[in-house]
């Protein structure tokens, strides 16, 4: 059974079906927006030379569009009446004034299909010259790529550039610029922040136009307003909701982008429903400190380690909780049995470290904080809290080294530099 437009391209005429496998592609692509009144452009009207000749995919496009207008551009000139729906202008399509014309008399275009030169460099200053012009959502189609390995239209296997291929296969890269300015800066970068998608089928790309600024979940951004947007939806669905897990997500969510508010009702929903999942005790023990109920936090720290013995992370709670309310010993106990069941935990080592030196126990602390540093040596604040530990002891070289080090690792420390620099100018 064939979709109705490969119906309309067998009726019609158009080699988009039969020597191409063209529209079913299409009928994805294009079935939801049948019933709009788009605007399509079409490069490339066909029948080459002749007047009288082509027009068979404009006509398929026209019955598949009934509320849609379409433009035919060919190079030659086309005397062709195909109602009043379509329109035939003569042009090249890598002349700016002409195209720029175009959008300005029949666009903005919802959908602009290349089927015209095939030429590799054509293919893609047309692209550069209309898909900043094409509406939002919108989708840019070029056709016959495999001309982007035949040398008679300037095509390679090397995808020597220009190349149709090896471009638009650089911006199917680009499509995740948000997370490559993450992790190497740069930007958003200005066409892919308006690629919402990419589509690869045979000898045929689709470049789909919509937002694409959605912010990396390494360099999450709360202000932005799908980001927001997002996080108001998740809020409203689960305001009528009693999963736990969808609770818990959120919760994290809110953790993350510092809704401290928010944050306390639901975790005060999940106390209410008697939740003893692992990741409601990180949060409630959490918030319990920061509001300095330290009893409440113990009490919470306490049951969660009785719930996941395993788990170093709420001893080292129930440590912060001690050390608030002034027990330093029951802390540091605390902090040993944390290293007991964690013992290459550094964060559980680091705080046993640093409350062993503040107990006046420097020895203890150095050999912890050592034993860190052998789990990682090359992280810049273990070095920097040795170096105070060797103050301490009245080690100021090794302390100067230790901070050399941190520095090293990590130049921008600013504590471990403003402390190297008071010991030499001491």
């Amino acid at each position: 059974m064939i979709d109705p437009l490969t119906e309309l391209a067998i009726r019609h005429g158009t080699d988009k079906f039969g020597f191409h496998d063209y529209t079913p592609n299409y009928w994805q692509l294009f079935r939801d927006w049948r019933e709009r009144p788009v605007r399509m452009l079409e490069i490339g009207v066909g029948g080459y030379a002749d007047s009288d000749r082509g027009g068979e995919s404009l006509a398929m496009w026209r019955d598949f569009f009934p509320e849609g207008r379409i433009l035919g551009i060919d190079i030659q000139e086309k005397q062709l009446d195909l109602g009043p729906r379509v329109a035939i202008r003569q042009g090249s399509q890598v002349d700016p004034e002409f195209m720029h014309g175009l959008e300005a008399e029949f666009g903005p275009f919802d959908i602009i299909v290349d089927d015209g030169s095939h030429r590799n460099e054509h293919v893609i200053e047309t692209f550069e010259l209309m898909f900043p012009g094409l509406a939002s959502p919108g989708i840019y189609v070029v056709e016959d790529t495999q001309t982007a390995f035949h040398p008679r239209f300037g095509g390679s296997l090397e995808l020597t550039q220009p190349n149709s291929v090896g471009y638009f296969a650089d911006l199917f890269v680009r499509v995740d610029h948000m997370e490559i300015d993450a992790f190497h800066g740069g930007g958003p970068d200005p066409v892919a922040s308006t690629v919402r998608a990419m589509h690869r089928f045979h000898n045929m790309i689709a470049v789909e136009k919509g937002d694409n600024t959605y912010p990396s979940n390494f360099n999450y951004d709360a202000g932005h307003p799908r980001a927001a947007a997002a996080i108001a939806e998740m809020g409203r669905v689960l305001d009528a909701a009693s999963e736990e897990t969808g609770l818990l997500g959120y919760a994290r969510l809110l953790q993350q982008t510092g809704q401290s508010e928010a944050l306390e009702r639901v975790v005060d929903r999940l106390t209410a429903a008697g939740c003893t999942r692992r990741s409601y005790y990180s949060f409630a023990t959490s918030i319990k400190l920061a509001r300095r109920d330290l009893e409440a936090a113990r009490r919470l720290a306490e049951a969660a380690h009785a719930a996941y013995p395993e788990d170093p992370v709420f001893l080292v709670r129930l440590a912060s909780a001690h050390l608030k309310a002034g027990d330093r010993d029951a802390a540091i106990a605390a902090l040993e049995a944390a290293c007991a069941v964690a013992p290459r935990d550094l964060m559980a080592l680091t705080q046993l470290a640093n409350t062993l030196a503040a107990a006046g126990r420097p020895e203890e602390a150095l050999d912890r904080i050592e034993a860190a540093i052998a789990l990682r040596p090359n992280r810049a604040a273990s070095h920097y809290h040795r170096a105070r530990i060797l103050m301490a002891l009245d080690r100021g070289e090794k302390a100067r080294a230790a901070l050399r080090t941190a520095l090293e690792h990590e130049p921008g420390h600013a504590k471990a530099r403003a402390l190297l620099e008071s010991l030499e100018d001491g």
